[in-house]
């Protein structure tokens, strides 16, 4: 699995989790959460999920210990990844992560 050494945000990100936040309260998550999982101590783990656009989730908490869901495409550049949507983790993400964490 390819490093994830960069955070890219681009325009499209943050139309869709205005959108998202207006429907579900779980999208309701700030730029600097994200910033702060991707600081922290993550879990990456390859995206089991439908959406192949992101083939990786960034997974982890915030300072305030919200546990955060990040789903990142590549970029054309080496080790930079854009998040495409963030949202508040469910039990199975957050079993996910205590077990890649050895606490599971």
């Amino acid at each position: 699995m390819e490093r994830v050494e960069e955070l890219e945000f681009d325009d499209a990100f943050f139309e869709h989790m205005t959108a998202e936040a207006r429907r579900y309260d779980k999208h309701i998550v700030a730029q600097r959460e994200v910033m702060e999982v991707f600081r922290g101590n993550p879990v990456y783990t390859l995206n089991s999920g439908d959406n192949r656009r992101a083939p990786l989730i960034m997974l982890g908490p915030t300072r305030s210990a919200r546990m955060i869901v990040v789903p990142l495409e590549p970029t054309h550049r080496r080790g930079v990844w854009r998040p495409v949507t963030a949202f508040e983790a469910n039990a199975h993400h957050r079993g996910r992560y205590q077990k890649e964490r050895g606490n599971g």
